[in-house]
């Protein structure tokens, strides 16, 4: 017989956690689903107090922490690693053995990642055939460095990044946590990825 392996690959992500009505007492509208479902996917937690804290700030390792659990996850392992100290350190050597600590990311794991770092390591958890292009999109208005459009591209196609207005990346500011929960859950579940079209002057978003 041939031998059992564990699955892996997108289908593996399974909600395995009940989110509970006002778990989170300071959810915003637009972000609140995807919150709720990073939750549910054991991807993101709150900051205690019944707060997710939406737009507090990412930090380098906070950022690593949820490409690596998407990542683990993806291979078929549980997304969960024993932390020691400091920490972080754990998701630091998973990130260091699977290839996923991009040149262009600062090594300093209290540092407020940028977008474009958050989405540099975000790119590097997934193989391509996890990421299936569903948008015809050819450039990035605000971003002119070829090696950071080819990442921003490649999640754009996918429908996982949308940009901010006229599509738009900001690659230089930081990146909150529900960003990154919206973010983490398209990765996770394709049927959230977003269809859009950047035009010379907006980005649409697509509502079917």
């Amino acid at each position: 017989p041939e031998p059992v392996t564990d699955p892996t690959g997108l289908d593996v992500f399974q909600r395995s956690r009940q989110y509970e009505d006002s778990m989170f007492s300071d959810l915003k509208t637009w972000s609140a689903p995807y919150v709720k479902a990073a939750y549910e996917y054991g991807l993101m937690q709150g900051v205690g107090n019944g707060k997710f804290d939406p737009e507090k700030k990412l930090t380098i390792a906070e950022a690593l922490t949820i490409a690596v659990r998407l990542r683990d996850i993806y291979t078929g392992g549980s997304g969960k690693l024993t932390e020691g100290k400091p920490w972080y350190q754990v998701y630091f050597d998973y990130a260091a053995a699977n290839d996923m600590l991009p040149a262009g990311v600062r090594s300093n794991p209290t540092a407020e990642a940028t977008r474009m770092e958050f989405a540099q390591i975000l790119g590097a958890a997934f193989p391509d055939e996890a990421l299936d292009p569903i948008n015809h999109v050819s450039f990035i208005p605000d971003v002119s460095d070829p090696a950071d459009s080819a990442v921003l591209l490649r999640l754009y196609r996918a429908g996982i990044l949308t940009g901010k207005e006229h599509g738009n990346f900001d690659p230089d500011a930081s990146i909150t946590r529900e960003e990154v929960a919206a973010m983490a859950v398209r990765m996770a579940d394709p049927t959230a990825r977003q269809k859009f079209q950047i035009y010379s002057t907006a980005a649409v978003v697509s509502t079917n």
